[in-house]
């Protein structure tokens, strides 16, 4: 129990801003102290008859009658008005949802026969101008991101746009088929009929610029499209293990 002279001290020291180092003795002078049972009944006790009773400071209030909880209502939920343009109806919504909105419903949005304006010359069906090209504006020694050239020259031919062009083109042809189990819908790869490091070494290609001039590389005949469960047995030097995303593993 705290003796009158500790009790004096502590409602003494209420209201006052105390400094960090004091606040920080007594935050270490607290670490690993232990509380009997008793001490931990007594503060629960304390802390019921503390909240028991107590009345909200709103409790009663409305809108009309006290200014307070109108502002509060307004932060809450700040709505702005609109008239509908095809029943006339007046309806509210968020300020956040309320931009350009001009109809209370679907169903008077479908009623009034407006569709949407779409200005864009891209249709559906057309492809892209750019598709399969590079742009040397942004492309090698003057991207922002250039590093010297520190990239593997097969990594730099595996990630063009050109090879995925060309796998993509292989897998058309194939109908996105395994051609040795006839799987489709799963995980599939292009597999080279004449390795891919024979072909750059025959026709010594030594830079990305000598690999987009060389046919051999860009031949979809020397590809197939296979699962990779069959690349696995066909390729030695594939990985015998793979998982996907369906959590498959080969072998």
């Amino acid at each position: 129990m705290a003796t009158k002279k500790q009790s004096e001290y502590w409602t003494s020291l209420k209201g006052k801003k105390q400094s960090p180092d004091i606040i920080e003795k007594r935050r270490k002078a607290l670490i690993g102290r232990k509380v009997s049972e008793e001490t931990k009944k007594k503060i629960g006790e304390k802390n019921k008859i503390s909240l028991l009773g107590k009345i909200p400071w709103n409790k009663g209030l409305t809108k009309g009658t006290d200014e307070r909880v109108k502002i509060i209502g307004q932060r809450r939920s700040r709505r702005k008005e609109h008239r509908c343009q095809k029943c006339n109806k007046i309806f509210s919504l968020p300020t956040s949802h309320s931009r350009g909105r001009k109809f209370c419903s679907i169903e008077c949005y479908r009623k009034s026969g407006i569709k949407r304006n779409i200005n864009s010359q891209f249709k559906k069906g057309m492809i892209p101008w750019n598709k399969g090209k590079r742009l040397p504006q942004i492309s090698g020694s003057n991207n922002h991101l250039w590093k010297g050239g520190i990239t593997p020259l097969r990594r730099q031919i595996r990630t063009s746009a050109k090879y995925n062009q060309w796998r993509g083109n292989v897998f058309e042809r194939d109908r996105y088929t395994c051609q040795l189990c006839n799987k489709s819908g799963c995980y599939l790869e292009v597999h080279h009929k004449k390795s891919f490091n024979e072909v750059i070494e025959e026709n010594n290609v030594d830079s990305l610029e000598k690999s987009y001039g060389c046919k051999e590389l860009w031949d979809i005949n020397n590809g197939i499209t296979l699962c990779i469960n069959c690349h696995c047995k066909i390729d030695k030097h594939r990985k015998r293990t793979y998982s996907i995303k369906s959590k498959e593993v080969y072998k």
